[in-house]
C-alpha cells in the first residue's frame, strides 16, 4: 500500500510539508480507487454493448449474403457470431438452409440436430423440423421414406 500510496501522492504533495487534514491520504486513495473500478465498470458496460451490436450488425451481413444466393459467404459470417447469441436459434436454420442450397445436406441435418440438441423448447422448432425433414429427404434417408 505503501508503494501506491507514493504513486498517488507524488507530484501533487510535498511529503515534508505538515499535513492540513488528517486522513487526506486515505481520502485520496479511496477516491483514485473508486475512479479506477468506476472507469472499469463503464469500459465493460461499453464493451458489452459493442458486442451485442457487432452480433446485429454480422446476422444483418450474413442475412444480406443469403438473401443475395451467397449462402456459403453468409456462413462464413455467421461464424463469427457468439453461440447462445439472441441470433442463436435463427442461425442454426438459416445456416441449414444455406448448406441445403449449397447440396451439402449432411451438414444440414448436422446443423439441425445441433439446433434440436441445443434447444429444447424454441419458437423456432417447426421450421427447423420442416428444414430436418427435406435435408433427410433430399438424403433418401430411410427415416423420411
Amino acid at each position: 500500500m505503501f508503494i501506491l500510496e507514493d504513486i498517488l501522492i507524488s507530484g501533487v504533495m510535498d511529503r515534508s510539508a505538515p499535513m492540513i487534514f488528517s486522513g487526506s491520504k486515505k481520502l485520496m486513495i479511496a477516491s483514485c480507487t473508486f475512479l479506477v473500478l468506476w472507469g472499469a465498470l463503464v469500459c465493460a458496460e461499453s464493451a458489452s454493448k459493442d458486442d451485442s451490436h457487432m452480433q446485429e450488425y454480422l446476422f444483418l451481413q450474413g442475412k444480406k449474403l443469403y438473401d443475395a444466393g451467397r449462402p456459403d459467404q453468409a456462413v462464413n459470417v455467421w461464424k463469427n457470431i457468439t453461440s447462445g447469441s439472441f441470433y442463436d436459434p435463427v442461425l442454426h436454420i438459416l445456416a441449414a438452409r444455406s448448406y441445403a442450397k449449397l447440396d451439402r445436406y449432411d451438414l444440414a441435418e448436422a446443423q439441425l440436430r445441433r439446433f434440436f440438441k441445443q434447444f429444447k423448447t424454441s419458437p423456432y422448432h417447426a421450421m427447423a423440423q420442416k428444414a430436418l425433414f427435406d435435408a433427410l429427404y433430399a438424403q433418401r434417408k430411410e427415416e423420411v421414406i
